[in-house]
């Protein structure tokens, strides 16, 4: 459960220090 949670804070860190509208990461996973 911990490894979870830290991807989740590593991927949220990721997303804000991009700060762009369209996640590269999300396009692929659709």
């Amino acid at each position: 459960m911990e490894q979870t949670q830290t991807f989740v804070t590593v991927r949220i860190d990721i997303v804000q220090d991009e700060e762009e509208p369209t996640d590269p990461h999300r396009d692929i996973r659709d």
